[in-house]
């Protein structure tokens, strides 16, 4: 599992980093398609945004905007005021209107599942357009509606933009037989951590668990080879043109990380259809393809290793509109014949996180 570098920025952590919007993306949908579905999109959030939460939103949007940031922190609860000084969040605050500037828009989403699931607090977030950034805003008020959390974090950029579906028919890179854990996946961040960044938005990370336990490791987990997925044979889901090939990066120990190395041993295929796939963490040394060679679907193309920024074996794979990944936007990915948690049988069909998958 790893991301681009970003800076997630909880209110108790006085630095940010506002990511770019999309540039754009390739071919796969009409303009007026593209419209039409954000359009559905900005309505179901408006008819799903609670009262109390778009008033409150409504007041904070003009208590900032007039540079009234104490006054925000009066609806604060004793909660988040004994947990962070009242000095610190109004700090943080400003220091955000001076770098970003007023709030020029701001807009419901969704509410956050995976927050709700651990807290009583609901957290609610929205879309917000400041004069020289954007962010996702993340506002939890408590049963007197006061202000009771608040998260300022990059954008999930599956939320503000339709979704677009691979050209490239993929299979799964799996050997037939072999049943993988989707540890992440999905189109939101309590699926998938990936959609804060604009190339991985739409990225896999697999492991293999125990059937029984559910664990990814036998013994204590302190070596790569206690990991069910070390050294599993990795297969091309789809054929075309090897592009990039990296396969020199040490494995690291279970645990650890190797950041300054994002993607570890890896390779990136040019499919057929433009797309580039990338297949990362590979094992140091057991990738078997070159740059330049052409693949067909099923071609061996190394082990699962643990290199890069990666705390544990395991396969990453996205699909992106064009090879760097600086620039790249990243492509939901639909597999051919497989079957979902060993009883249903999918065609065309996008694993979310939980989900066990493998060939039909």
């Amino acid at each position: 599992m790893f991301r681009t570098p970003i800076f997630i920025l909880v209110i108790f952590i006085c630095t940010f980093l506002a990511c770019d919007r999309p540039t754009g993306i390739k071919k796969l949908a009409s303009k007026n398609l593209v419209e039409e579905a954000f359009r559905e999109k900005i309505l179901w959030q408006q008819e799903n945004e609670p009262e109390a939460y778009r008033n409150f939103v409504e007041e904070y949007k003009s208590l900032f905007n007039e540079n009234r940031i104490e006054a925000i922190f009066d609806r604060a609860s004793s909660s988040l005021l004994n947990r962070t000084p009242r000095e610190r969040l109004e700090s943080f605050l400003s220091t955000i209107r001076k770098d970003y500037g007023q709030i020029d828009s701001i807009r419901f989403k969704y509410f956050d599942k995976k927050y709700q699931r651990r807290n009583a607090t609901y957290l609610a977030v929205y879309y917000v357009q400041y004069q020289y950034a954007t962010a996702d805003l993340r506002i939890g008020l408590n049963d007197s509606l006061q202000l009771d959390k608040t998260i300022l974090v990059d954008n999930n950029f599956n939320e503000d933009l339709p979704l677009f579906k691979n050209q490239t028919a993929l299979n799964l890179p799996f050997e037939k037989g072999e049943e993988w854990y989707v540890l992440w996946g999905g189109d939101t961040e309590d699926l998938n951590y990936h959609v804060t960044s604009r190339a991985q938005k739409n990225a896999f990370d697999f492991i293999i668990r125990h059937p029984f336990n559910h664990k990814s490791f036998q013994g204590n987990g302190e070596a790569n080879t206690d990991y069910y997925a070390f050294n599993r044979r990795i297969l091309t889901p789809c054929s075309g043109k090897v592009v990039t090939v990296v396969n020199d990066v040490k494995d690291n120990i279970p645990g650890t990380r190797n950041p300054e190395q994002l993607t570890g041993n890896s390779v990136i295929i040019e499919t057929e259809a433009g797309e580039y796939l990338l297949l990362a963490h590979l094992k140091k040394g057991s990738i078997q393809v070159n740059v330049n060679e052409q693949l067909h679907a099923g071609q061996y193309i190394g082990l699962v290793g643990n290199s890069g920024n990666s705390t544990e074996p395991h396969l990453h794979m996205h699909l992106m509109d064009e090879k760097d990944m600086e620039r790249a936007a990243g492509i939901k990915m639909y597999f051919n014949d497989l079957i979902i948690d060993g009883v249903s049988e999918a065609r065309n069909y996008s694993p979310i996180r939980t989900n066990r998958v493998m060939h039909k």
